[in-house]
């Protein structure tokens, strides 16, 4: 039932006729995502992710948009917890214009993140250099809004080694700049 209703909102947004957001110079945009991922393991302890990367970008140039993000992961299974906190400069290009109410793009963080890992009681911190980057469409569901849902891989090197690929979905909101 709730994937039918799900279904149903998707076709009434795509069905929308509007106007949209022109991602051109001088606009900004204030958004993020969020995911998870959860590996299942048999006879084991099932790690859970989940994480939030809020951001705010500039467009400097025409279809091209940089500015940062704040990435917040937590990761759990069993008795191991890693929550990590990053900030990342940020840089997204959109490939195409809008003649429809979606745009294509790419998108890339780089940057420093602290993680703090438990295990059985014990603390320790580690940090590590960050970076992602991937594919994605944006979709207007207003002059204004997109439903962003991206590709990502993900790595982390240093301290904490790690690489990864997930789907990330997103809400941004674009405000025009004074001209």
């Amino acid at each position: 039932m709730k994937n039918s209703k799900l279904f149903i909102v998707f076709l009434l947004m795509m069905g929308l006729n509007t106007t949209y957001a022109q991602i051109e110079k001088g606009n900004f945009l204030i958004g993020g995502g969020v995911g998870f991922e959860m590996d299942l393991v048999e006879d084991g302890d099932n790690p859970f992710t989940i994480f939030l990367t809020p951001n705010v970008l500039n467009l400097i140039n025409d279809n091209l948009a940089v500015g940062g993000a704040l990435g917040v992961v937590h990761t759990k299974a069993g008795d191991f917890s890693n929550t990590s906190l990053g900030i990342l400069p940020s840089a997204r290009y959109y490939l195409s214009g809008l003649e429809s109410n979606m745009a294509f793009y790419v998108d890339a963080k780089a940057g420093l993140q602290i993680n703090r890992v438990s295990f059985d009681g014990d603390a320790d911190s580690e940090s590590a250099l960050t970076f992602s980057f991937g594919p994605g469409v944006a979709y207007f569901i207003s002059d204004d809004v997109s439903i962003d849902t991206g590709l990502n891989f993900n790595r982390i090197g240093g301290d904490f080694d790690q690489s990864s690929i997930n789907l990330n979905i997103g809400l941004q909101v674009f405000f025009t700049g004074k001209e």
